[in-house]
């Protein structure tokens, strides 16, 4: 095993955190949930087989995505605070040993869909999640458009097992999304459009691969494909849990902001915080941000956040 290789399953065995006290302080934070999100502006993207028609999976609108995948601690907090979306698995006997911040598998498609709806966001439908993997460029990796060694924890890295999400900075997207290769599989909504209207209305589909499959582009180009175009998706039955099955969350940037930005405070610490988050975002957040802050003054966080993208 070559020493790259070693030292990144030694970091994703490290716990990323100390002590219940700071996962529970984490969890009251208000800006926990923000600080991890990246922002996806509105944005085409066109898969152009020679067979058939482009396939289009372009956002309309601008997103918000969570950098990583769902963890353990996510899963188990929302179903202690009493969420009835939360519906924990026995950590003990099915996730068996690992920290917090593994990514949280197992769960079904409709209790992926009520834990994101319990956090005021939803699952991304197929064709958003090749957009975030793809970006605007449609390459085929989300890193670049050409595969790479140790970049994802796939069945090549040989590590076996889930990692730590947000240990692969070598596999991120360039707007900072980790693991959309490897690692857990991630559920996906509304195929409509990608396959057949029969295998649309019989099972559901995870995206992106895990720790057990090798690596595969994001999509290529293969004439025995439906539509000329095969996917890094796997297709299960609706009420399929797997220990290398997890998910991502995504919402609607403008919604969400504007019902969050309310409850996030300023002054101090706290507007440097938001600066830091609208750092993160950039230029490209700037239209949005100058929209809302005209339409609803009343709202200073937004502010912090629109003087961070002028960084």
């Amino acid at each position: 095993m070559s020493f790259q290789r070693s030292l990144l399953i030694l970091i994703a065995l490290l716990p990323l955190a100390c002590g219940a006290e700071q996962e529970e302080r984490e969890f009251r934070d208000p800006f926990s949930r923000l600080e991890r999100l990246v922002f996806l502006p509105a944005g085409s993207c066109l898969l152009f087989p020679l067979t058939t028609r482009p396939v289009d999976c372009s956002t309309p609108r601008a997103l918000l995505v969570d950098a990583f995948e769902v963890t353990r601690q996510e899963w188990l907090a929302a179903a202690s605070a009493g969420s009835e979306q939360g519906r924990p698995l026995p950590q003990e006997a099915f996730w068996g040993e690992g920290g917090p911040y593994l990514p949280a598998t197992g769960m079904s498609l409709e209790e992926a869909q009520e834990f994101a709806k319990g956090e005021g966001m939803r699952l991304p439908t197929a064709r958003e999640w090749i957009r975030l993997a793809a970006g605007t460029r449609a390459q085929q990796y989300p890193w670049t458009t050409v595969s790479r060694e140790s970049v994802d924890n796939t069945s090549k890295l040989g590590f076996g097992q889930l990692a730590a999400v947000g240990v692969f900075h070598g596999g991120r997207t360039p707007s900072g999304i980790y693991d959309l290769s490897g690692n857990a599989a991630e559920w996906v909504t509304d195929w409509a459009g990608l396959v057949r209207s029969e295998e649309v209305e019989r099972w559901e589909w995870a995206m992106g691969g895990s720790y057990l499959q090798r690596q595969r582009p994001t999509y290529a180009f293969d004439s025995n494909a439906l539509g000329s175009v095969a996917y890094n998706a796997v297709r299960l039955n609706p009420g399929h849990r797997g220990l290398d099955v997890g998910m991502r969350l995504v919402v609607d940037a403008e919604a969400w902001i504007l019902r969050s930005a309310a409850a996030w405070p300023t002054g101090g610490r706290d507007t440097e915080r938001l600066r830091i988050v609208g750092k993160k975002w950039g230029v490209r957040a700037q239209p949005l941000l100058r929209s809302l802050i005209q339409e609803h003054p009343n709202l200073p966080a937004l502010k912090g956040l629109l003087d961070g993208t002028e960084q």
